[in-house]
Formats: C-alpha cells, structure tokens, sequence
C-alpha cells in the first residue's frame, strides 16, 4: 500500500556509536543540544507559522467584509486551519530546498515488510492511545473541578466547528500527512543518528508540545511512540495511513457510528472501547516484552544523550511557552 521509503531507515552509525553503551563525550553533549534546539526552533517556527496563517485568513475575510456572523471562526475552522498547513508546510519545503523529498525515495537497506499481525498490533496500540487520552482528560477534569476551574480543550474547539467537508479533510487527511512529514520525517530523521529510540521518544515529545494541551499532548504522545516506530521499522507511509486511520475513522467516523446509538449504548461502547484499548496494550507489551527489550539495546542512544537534548535551551523556551499555553487553557468557574 505505501512503499515510501524513511531516510533514516539504516540504524548503522546509531549503532556503531551505541556500541558498549559508553557515555557522551562532552563534544557529543553539545552535538546533541545542538540538533534538539535546531529541531525544537524548527517545530516552534512551524507552530507560529501555521497559527498566524489562519488567523490572516480569518483578518483578510473580516477585512472584505465575510466574517459578520457570530459564528464565522466556527463555520470555517477547517478553511483556517488548511491555510495554516499550506503555509507551514511551505515554509518546510522552503527550509529543507529539496533535500528531504528526494531522501524519501532512498531504498531501505533494512526491509520490513507490514504484515496482518503488525498491522492490527499498530491499531490496536492506537486504540490504547485513545483510552489513555481518556483517562488524561478525566483526571484533568477532576483535578480543574477541585480547583474551581473549569479546563477548555483544544477538543472543544474542534468539537464545536461545523462539521464542513474542509473540516473533516483538514483533520482527517491534510494534518496526518503534514504533521508525520514535520515530526516523523524531518524531525525523527534528523535525530535518528543519535540513536532510533532516543530519536522516536525525543520527536514524540515535540509532536506533544505542539498541540499545546496537557490532554492533547499526551495523547499526541502516545501515538508519536507508536508512529514513530512505525516510520523507524517500515515507513512514513505507513505512519501517515496509520494517523489518518487514528483521525478519520477512530477519532470521527466512530464518533459519528456511535452517537446514533441510545444514551445506555453508547455508554457501553465507549466502557468497551476504553477497556479494548487499555487491556490490549497490556497484552501486546507483554506478549512482546523480549522482542521489545532486544530492540530497545540494539537502537539505544549513548548515556546522558536525553539529559543533553532535553536541556537544550531552545528546547526549554518551546517547552515553557507551550506549557503556557496548556495552562492558560484553565478557566475560573
């Protein structure tokens, strides 16, 4: 189905630089800080690209005089955000001057073929995200009502646009695509030589910080260790049809499926689609765990690399701005 090949598909000078698991030198700590704040810059610009690009929209449509209706920002959500993606992801070609889209196309030296079983374990891990998702925003939910506060979700934003035909290609389709090309391809691969799983956990957390919700940011989180797995061991083909799966058919044709049930069946889907997610990712980590542990010291990065990336100042100014944001999403009852 998708046969694009991920440039950092070759793990050998991870590996070679892995070998005895010997900690950083102190030239490799400033190496390493310096690529996650050139990735950290890089995700912050796209994030301040793709935001002001909506809004220039939506000021432009004022401006000519479309945006009378109270409901303007709500109705047209989805052409906003579209214009934001057009603008980002040109700004990502324009910084990359072709370099990247060609690399796609280099063969694996490493194929792995998908399989049924690889396929339905990638799905079913999906699924545990969602759950995880759910039991992030109850708890923040509890933890706001305890407070006084009252938490506004990126969700609820999403939940209240019209459901539009540029509404739904803009999540289901257009954001996978952008968002797997920005962290899985530039993102992931630029790191990758530092060591495949320091590389996939460093752009889930990035791929976190971007959405700029605690709830949402976890769940990015979750399913940027599953994507990026899925870039690392296959391709960003697949991880791209893995997160349009996860938007268009999890997160909305389901929803839409269940909400003609009644009241009680709904409630019974949704306990069984939670406890399919949770005990089923139980059950492939167990199931896997050896397989899990051999990969894991054959991809791992050198000591102290995460403590050298995760303090990278750059890194900590995108952290602390998009923490901010997360906060700023807690509102006095």
């Amino acid at each position: 189905m998708f046969h694009v090949k991920h440039p950092f598909a070759s793990s050998t000078a991870a590996n070679a630089a892995n070998e005895g698991g010997q900690a950083l030198s102190k030239e490799g700590r400033r190496e390493v800080r310096r690529a996650m704040g050139r990735q950290s810059r890089f995700v912050f610009v796209y994030t301040l690209i793709f935001t002001l690009a909506g809004y220039a929209l939506a000021l432009a449509l004022e401006a000519a005089g479309f945006a009378g209706a109270s409901t303007f920002f709500s109705d047209h959500l989805g052409e906003m955000s579209i214009a934001g993606l057009a603008a980002g992801m040109l700004f990502v070609l324009l910084k990359l001057r072709g370099r990247f889209l060609p690399s796609l196309r280099r063969a694996d030296p490493e194929p792995h073929r998908m399989n049924a079983r690889m396929l339905g374990t990638f799905l079913l891990l999906l699924v545990g995200a969602q759950a995880v998702f759910s039991v992030i925003t109850l708890c923040l939910g509890a933890l706001a009502d305890a407070l006084g506060y009252r938490v506004f979700s990126t969700m609820d934003s999403l939940d209240a646009a019209a459901p539009t035909v540029w509404m739904i290609l803009y999540a289901g389709v257009l954001a996978p695509i952008v968002e797997e090309i920005v962290f899985r391809g530039v993102v992931l691969g630029a790191l990758a030589k530092f060591g495949q799983t320091f590389a996939i956990v460093a752009s889930a957390v990035l791929f976190g910080l971007f959405h700029g919700d605690f709830a949402q940011g976890g769940f990015a989180f979750c399913t940027g260790i599953v994507l990026g797995f899925a870039a690392t061991r296959y391709s960003l083909g697949w991880a791209i049809g893995l997160h349009i799966f996860n938007n268009l058919v999890l997160s909305d044709w389901l929803g839409q499926l269940v909400g003609l049930l009644p009241e009680l069946g709904q409630s019974i889907f949704a306990e069984l689609f939670f406890l399919t997610g949770i005990l089923g990712t139980v059950w492939v980590l167990g199931r896997n765990r050896d397989g899990i542990k051999r990969w894991l010291a054959a991809h791992r990065a050198p000591a102290k690399t995460a403590l050298a990336a995760f303090t990278a100042p750059s890194f900590l100014l995108f952290a602390a701005l998009q923490t901010a944001l997360s906060v700023m999403a807690f509102a006095p009852l």
